[in-house]
């Protein structure tokens, strides 16, 4: 079923946004609803830097990534379960954005990177400001 585009973190032109809920792997009681933006350019899920303190993930590593002009930064990987629509739980590590993380409208947002999208299968229908994400 269509979702449609929103205004929930840009104000012009809408945008494809998800709620993205994320568990933490030690200790399922911590949860927390984020808001999160389809990226199909980030090859990982991005999580905001406060949902690390509110949710305590497992930390698992490290990871090198590169911003759009070429930057790179080292940031630490967490093992968390995601959960978004109506798709089961999926664990996967996640890099925690820098501190201050994504904002808009004043709000910490997550990107939806091709390590969760490549799992599916996405419609982007811009002309009616509608998406669907499927699982093939």
């Amino acid at each position: 079923m269509p979702i449609p585009y929103t205004k929930l973190l840009f104000k012009d032109p809408e945008a494809p946004v998800l709620e993205l809920e994320v568990i933490s792997t030690i200790d399922e009681t911590k949860r927390e609803v984020v808001g999160a933006i389809l990226d199909s350019g980030s090859s990982i899920t991005l999580i905001p830097g406060g949902l690390r303190r509110n949710i305590s993930p497992q930390l698992t590593g490290k990871e090198t990534i590169v911003d759009i002009i070429g930057r790179e930064a080292d940031r630490l990987l967490y093992d968390v379960k995601i959960v978004f629509q109506k798709y089961p739980r999926l664990k996967l590590p996640v890099i925690q954005a820098a501190e201050g993380g994504f904002r808009a409208k004043g709000s910490a947002f997550a990107i939806i990177g091709r390590d969760i999208l490549n799992s599916f299968k996405l419609v982007l229908d811009g002309p009616n400001l509608e998406f669907d994400v499927i699982k093939p």
